[in-house]
């Protein structure tokens, strides 16, 4: 009795091309979500730290005493002000190098409405 019935039947079929690998959707898209959500979490981290170190750095106490403050008001300059504040020993001119100085002014160009502190020696 015959064991196979057709010639086809006999031999394995062979494809006509040769076997490439397959594109694979799924696994493309699982990379690029995986990308995406390390980028998203870099960019949250790098976010809070310039953040944090904004905010630490702004904060320019130097101890736990605050410096007295004045309202610049319309007519004043930084002379007025540090005679005004100065003790009889001290010279007018470091009394207003310490102003700017504290207040990170560059020039000595004050207007109307400033709130600057004054150093007390």
């Amino acid at each position: 009795m015959l064991r196979y019935s057709t010639y086809q039947s006999i031999h394995e079929s062979i494809p006509a091309e040769p076997s490439r690998h397959k594109f694979n959707l799924e696994h493309l898209m699982s990379k690029v979500i995986y990308v995406r959500v390390a980028a998203l979490v870099l960019l949250i981290a790098v976010t809070c730290t310039g953040m944090i170190t904004a905010f630490a750095s702004s904060s320019n106490h130097s101890g736990s005493t605050e410096l007295p403050q004045v309202i610049v008001q319309p007519g004043d300059s930084l002379w007025s002000i540090a005679s005004a504040h100065k003790t009889d020993d001290q010279d007018i001119r470091d009394v207003i190098s310490s102003i700017k100085e504290v207040n990170q002014l560059p020039t000595s160009e004050i207007q109307a409405g400033d709130v600057l502190a004054i150093p007390v020696n």
